[in-house]
């Protein structure tokens, strides 16, 4: 089992409340044998039945859409668990 952690912090530094879409790719299993899961989101990406159903949300693209304060901050952090048996080989995981 692999763990990445990330942290996307959008910043706005307008004196007006700004809406803010983040876009971000995750990685996506082709194998039965290795299990990639989101964990521990704290703000919830778009996930209604026509993003699931759209083709970037099955390649692992996830979208975020939220208002920034004047001024403030908001900060999209997640886990990417890789969960694969010892005896398999994956290329590109440090």
């Amino acid at each position: 089992r692999i763990r990445y952690s990330y942290r996307i912090t959008v910043e706005n530094d307008f004196s007006k409340a700004k809406e803010v879409i983040v876009k971000d790719a995750i990685p996506v299993s082709r194998n039965k044998k290795i299990v990639v899961e989101m964990d521990g989101l704290n703000v919830p990406f778009v996930n209604d039945e026509k993003t699931r159903k759209s083709t970037p949300f099955a390649r692992g693209i996830r979208k975020w859409k939220f208002n920034v304060p004047a001024h403030g901050k908001q900060v999209i952090s997640y886990d990417i668990v890789v969960t694969f048996d010892r005896d398999i080989r994956i290329r590109g995981l440090r």
